[in-house]
């Protein structure tokens, strides 16, 4: 089975969410979930019958098992908001994310085995602000926020515990790459080799701003402040 162009495998999303009132007029909940997947197969490019076989080193493809890239995110989130005063609301979100890129660069000259993940396994976000309307034209408020990611890419083989496998790939990728034009049983990168990497990416984000309104005029004064890695 080989494909002239690219054609979807799996795509979709699931999005539901929930909402109201745990106390009227005092505090208030929402709920949200996303799961979203879009897979679609390469064109013309083929899982190697002997990619896990370190006695064999040519490329047999499969023409049962065509190159397929795969992404899938997930996301869930919550926030909690409370009228603790007529004028002083409070609120707390907290969002988590994971996406993945889990055969990245599969192409019509590199194998699946030799592709790459790119994966985000977390993304969090918790979030309290505070706003006051201290009268019909003038408004307060304030946040802090902290975002936490970490991101990174791997070889698909190391990911599943086959490290001395994808050694031997490594050793043959450069004459494979150059003598045929495909990639095959090596990670592929755009310069050649392997750049595998784990990221992680911590900061604090704090905003105050006052707002006044007259009439069809809007001036606001903002503060804002951002620490931790970049």
């Amino acid at each position: 089975m080989a494909f002239a162009r690219a054609r979807s495998r799996a795509n979709g999303e699931f999005n539901p969410g929930v909402g109201g009132p745990f106390k009227k007029d005092s505090l208030w909940f929402f709920l949200s979930g996303r799961y979203q997947e879009a897979n679609s197969y390469v064109p013309n490019i083929f899982h190697d019958k002997n990619a896990n076989d370190p006695t064999k080193f040519a490329y047999d493809p499969d023409f049962t098992r065509p190159g397929v890239i795969e992404r899938d995110w997930h996301v869930y989130q919550g926030r909690l908001t409370w009228q603790a005063t007529p004028k002083n609301k409070f609120g707390i979100t907290y969002d988590q994310e994971n996406f993945c890129i889990c055969s990245d660069r599969v192409s019509s000259t590199v194998a699946p085995e030799a592709a790459t993940e790119f994966n985000f396994p977390l993304q969090r976000f918790v979030q309290v602000d505070w706003n006051m309307p201290v009268s019909s034209n003038l408004l307060i408020e304030a946040e802090r926020h902290s975002p936490r990611r970490a991101l990174g890419r791997h070889g698909t083989a190391t990911r599943r515990g086959r490290a001395s496998e994808r050694s031997i790939r490594d050793v043959i990728s450069a004459q494979d790459m150059f003598v045929t034009g495909l990639t095959w049983r090596a990670p592929h990168t755009q310069f050649g080799g392997p750049s595998y990497n784990n990221s992680w990416n911590v900061n604090l984000h704090y905003r105050a701003a006052a707002s006044y309104i007259t009439g069809f005029t809007c001036r606001e004064v903002r503060l804002q402040q951002r620490l931790g890695a970049p």
